[in-house]
């Protein structure tokens, strides 16, 4: 396995703004809120990340400049727009904040903003598209547009509910203010360019005011467009008010579909000048859901009586569910928000809380206060809880204001992550990898950090992972409990560590604890690495590798260099560093003076020949010398060392192994044949002294043939020698089988990069090597899998920042994870849910129309699956691309099957009275195999026998001269395949499942 390069997974979102800086890792940008900061919006995106929508104050006084911000999935600023013409006047604008996601991957913002002419407010409606361009704005001072009454004249919130509709226009509810307070109901529907399509309106005289609350919408996915709206009044009977609902089904055009009104025994309340329908969910069957609030006393926002409404899709009431329901801390936090989640459990956010119901109103568990949470700050800190939302993967992320106690003016928003069963990350784990110089085992003076090292804490079967910054520092939020936290070494080879593993014990009323962590060098010595990749080939055309190396050893290397080797339809053109030397298709590039823990690249440009075949896989692999260990090998090593190569000479492939070692070869092994996806004989036996060698002839008119020979199990290095040919005529039988097995590129020092030219391609894709065996794409637990991520920007203008989303198979080892070569520098995190994120910032992509080769960039990784993975896992790969503020460009999907080849069919023979030819394949095969009984008349009545090594039958059954053999009902053993075509033998085969 190649040298690891280190991961960082954190589980906790705890972000905090103070007047000029970001408390996070390193900021992608400068980010300077003003000295009052408010979380309005949450929003969460495709990518695991988040958009906040935020005000922070700004001149004139008592106005505030919202804010959009895009956060990644751990909580780091990745992007910002700001709206600085438009201020919102007050906080209470919409129940479920201020910022709404559209059908069309587009944006709602909806402010109150104050009128120049008077003391009431106008509502701003803005639509925005995925890059937060702007489509259409509605403003609403004017009669024409429909809304007037609903914003002026009054200190309430007017419109209480906007809902994106499929066309990128939206409905809306809203309290008629005109003539008196709470007085009546609007509701209205607009286009997708900003135009009233609708509107409904009670009735207005001078006399009469309705005694109006609030009210809710919910869009219903009908194919008409239409919406169903939920409105809440109170009505005087016999001097007590009572609450009614009234809930309808409109179409795009306004037309009631059905109505049904409930009128129950509770008063109406609002809650903290929210709405009285605290939400509304339609569920998956089509039904729908309110969840409303009543007998509220005078100012006490902190609960009551709770009614949830169920209603079918045709409006009729299903069901009522009621129950209590108070805040934890009544006396000091009134509500905020209650949500219904995608599993229908009630989420209710307090100021200084947050609970979670299941759906009958029942307590699954509370998070509260949040005052203890003074991460990075003075204790003097309060939390004052505003947004919520629930994340794509079913965890919630809140926001809040941080009021500091000497200056309650001055507030910075605080970000915290929950997971879906209430966990919340509320210790710290910090401290130092350094090279321990003197042995001691403790951090002295001179001793110096590792970057770029991963740190690991493992609590019961649970891992967390973080990454050391250039100082070897690191940090890393936990959960309460008791840790024990290691290093994953730059390499076992030069590194040690002082003890496995250390002890964190996170159970005390300490917030963190400080573990340094010592790595000593075993010797002094270099240890380098290199990757090389392309992210795709073309013939008649340049194509760009990409070079990368590392030093991750204990000492300086001098006078390093690469040697790249391309195949004979690969003609080099030049590099970005000088050429040193060549030998017929190998290139030799001076890299000079490698330091530890610092790494270089370069790019070289080779054209794929005119002449090559269509689709044919061209190989380049690339050497970085030195390359020796400076560690003595095993005793047990006969310094035997096999290396396979080939060539065609006509429709031959001859393929030549070698000991090109300074030992004999002490004990016989063994080497394959593999034609297509079949083998085309049963492991041979080979034995080479020093400098000997072994021919193998195989015709290859349009076959792939591959040659793979065992190496001496002691030997140093990961090892897989082998070759393949793809075809030695101008015709291949089957493309792309080149990559269906691993390369020998195991060793650190080598890297091999096996494309097949193509004249059209997905410019955003993923690839991977080695496809896997068979169409379940088979690779067993010691073949590292490696993954390339190709974009192309295919925009109308530069993509100034990339990032891309992986998330990796829970298969799949991430301490084994080793970024490799990329077309342009990047920084990479590993968040929860296994989530890779490879981030290009300032790439300065231009567009495909500009510069289609600029245009284009790719990145490169690979890691192993983990021990302990169960054979016929299916481990699936795609990614997501972000280009700027795009909406996410989701790549194909790859995949692999882990397992081992359970089958295998050997010593076929052949009745040639009958047959002239058994063709089984693939073989071996995981459980299914294709066989065909080849020839030349006619075969009647073929049955197959299974016969166990004890001569028992142990199947029988007609086949057909070509049919698929299915060997799961088989335990492990040895069998007898036997084919009869009437009362004749016309073949045996012997079929061995491991």
């Amino acid at each position: 396995m190649k040298q690891k390069f280190t991961i960082c997974l954190l589980l906790l979102l705890s972000i905090f703004f103070n007047n000029k800086k970001l408390f996070s890792a390193e900021m992608p940008r400068n980010y300077q809120p003003q000295s009052f900061s408010y979380a309005s919006t949450i929003l969460p995106t495709a990518d695991n990340g988040f958009i906040i929508l935020g005000y922070y104050k700004n001149i004139p006084a008592d106005l505030y400049r919202p804010t959009v911000t895009k956060f990644d999935q751990k909580g780091e600023v990745q992007w910002e727009k700001h709206f600085n013409n438009n201020f919102l006047l007050d906080f209470s604008g919409v129940d479920e904040g201020l910022l709404y996601a559209t059908p069309d991957n587009g944006y709602l913002l909806v402010n109150t903003y104050p009128s120049v002419t008077n003391n009431g407010r106008y509502g701003l409606i803005q639509k925005f598209n995925a890059n937060f361009d702007s489509v259409y704005t509605v403003f609403t001072p004017l009669d024409s547009i429909g809304l007037d009454e609903t914003f002026l004249n009054g200190w309430n919130l007017s419109v209480n509910k906007i809902v994106p509709t499929a066309n990128g226009g939206f409905g809306i509810v809203g309290s008629n203010l005109k003539d008196c307070y709470n007085k009546g109901y609007v509701l209205a529907q607009y286009s997708n360019t900003g135009s009233l399509i609708w509107k409904e309106a009670t009735p207005l005289t001078a006399n009469d005011c309705i005694q109006f609350r609030y009210d809710a919408g919910l869009i219903e996915k009908t194919n008409d467009g239409g919406s169903v709206y939920g409105i809440g009044n109170r009505t005087l009977v016999s001097l007590n008010y009572v609450g009614n609902f009234t809930f309808a089904r409109k179409n795009a055009t306004g037309t009631t579909s059905w109505i049904t009104t409930i009128t129950t025994q509770y008063d109406v309340s609002q809650v903290a000048n929210k709405n009285v329908l605290l939400t509304q969910k339609e569920l998956a069957n089509g039904q729908l859901k309110f969840l409303t609030l009543y007998d509220v006393n005078g100012s006490d926002y902190t609960g009551g009586i709770f009614l949830q409404y169920t209603l079918s899709a045709t409006g009729t009431l299903i069901n009522t569910d009621t129950f209590n329901f108070r805040l934890p801390l009544a006396g000091t936090e009134n509500l905020r928000k209650v949500v219904i989640d995608k599993n229908e459990n009630i989420i209710v956010l307090g100021q200084k809380s947050i609970s979670k119901l299941d759906k009958k109103g029942r307590l699954l568990w509370q998070h509260t206060p949040f005052d203890d949470l003074r991460l990075y700050d003075n204790p003097g800190t309060k939390y004052h809880l505003t947004s919520y939302t629930e994340t794509s993967d079913g965890n919630y992320v809140l926001a809040g204001n941080a009021v500091q106690t000497t200056n309650n003016n001055a507030s910075n928003i605080a970000l915290f992550f929950i997971t879906a069963n209430g966990k919340m990350k509320t210790k710290i784990l910090y401290g130092n990898v350094f090279v321990d110089i003197d042995n001691s085992c403790t951090l002295n003076t001179g001793e110096n950090g590792y970057q770029n090292i991963a740190v690991k804490a493992v609590k019961n079967d649970q891992a967390f992972y973080t990454i050391t910054d250039t100082s070897g520092n690191y940090t890393l939020p936990l959960d309460t409990g008791v840790y024990k936290v290691s290093v994953q070494l730059p390499n076992t080879a030069y590194w040690k560590n002082c003890q496995p593993n250390y002890t964190a014990n996170l159970t005390t009323s300490s917030p963190s604890i400080n573990v340094n962590i010592p790595i000593q060098p075993k010797v002094s010595c270099p240890f380098l690495n290199v990757e090389i990749a392309t992210p795709y080939l073309r013939k008649c055309f340049p194509n760009t590798y990409s070079v990368y190396y590392c030093n991750t050893g204990t000492d300086t290397a001098t006078n390093a260099y690469v040697t790249i080797d391309l195949d004979n339809d690969l003609q080099y053109n030049s590099a970005t560093i000088p050429l040193a030397s060549s030998t017929g298709n190998q290139y030799r590039f001076n890299v000079g003076t490698i330091a530890p823990q610092s790494c270089g690249s370069f790019k070289l440009t080779a054209t794929v020949s005119c002449a090559a075949i269509d689709g044919k896989t061209h190989c380049a692999t690339a050497h970085i010398y030195p390359d020796q260990l400076c560690t003595p090998n095993s005793t047990l090593y006969d310094s035997s060392e096999i290396v396979v190569d080939g060539s065609c000479v006509g429709d031959t492939a001859i393929f030549r192994i070698r000991n090109i070692g300074s030992g004999n070869m002490q004990q016989i092994r063994k080497y394959i044949v593999i034609e297509g996806d079949f083998l085309r004989v049963m492991p041979q036996d080979y034995q080479l002294n020093a400098n000997d060698s072994l021919i193998i002839k195989v015709e290859a008119s349009g076959q792939t043939i591959r040659v793979q020979a065992q190496q001496d199990p002691n030997f140093p290095y990961p090892s897989l020698p082998s070759f393949t040919i793809e075809s030695c005529t101008q015709n291949i039988d089957n493309l792309n089988l080149v990559n269906q097995f691993p390369q020998n590129d195991g060793m650190a020092f080598l890297s091999t990069s096996c494309m097949p030219n193509r004249n059209s391609f997905d410019p955003n894709e993923k690839i991977t090597q080695p496809i896997g065996y068979s169409e379940q794409h088979i690779v067993n637990k010691q073949t590292e899998i490696k993954y390339t991520l190709h974009f192309q920007n295919c925009g109308t203008d530069t993509a100034y920042n990339v990032v891309l989303l992986d998330t990796l198979s829970s298969a799949l080892d991430l301490t084994t994870l080793v970024m490799g070569a990329s077309s342009h520098n990047y920084t990479y995190s590993l968040f929860s849910g296994n989530v890779l994120q490879v981030t290009f910032n300032n790439i300065n992509l231009p567009d495909s129309l500009i510069n289609k080769e600029a245009s284009n960039g790719f990145v490169q990784f690979h890691l192993l699956p983990k021990e302990e993975t169960p054979n016929g896992t299916f481990v699936p790969n795609a990614a997501q691309i972000y280009f700027d503020y795009n909406a996410a460009i989701k790549t194909n999907q790859v995949y692999h099957t882990i397992d081992s080849l359970q089958f295998r069919v050997t010593a076929i023979k052949t009745n040639p009275k009958f047959l002239s030819e058994i063709k089984i394949y693939p073989n071996p095969f995981f459980s299914t195999a294709n066989i065909e009984l080849k020839s030349q008349k006619i075969l009647n009545d073929i049955s197959m026998k299974v016969i166990d090594i004890g001569g028992r039958l142990i199947e029988e059954r007609r086949v057909n001269a070509n049919f698929i053999f299915d060997g799961n009902a088989l335990t492990k053993g040895i069998y007898i395949l036997q084919f009869t075509s009437g009362n004749e033998i016309i073949a045996t085969a012997k079929l061995v499942k491991q």
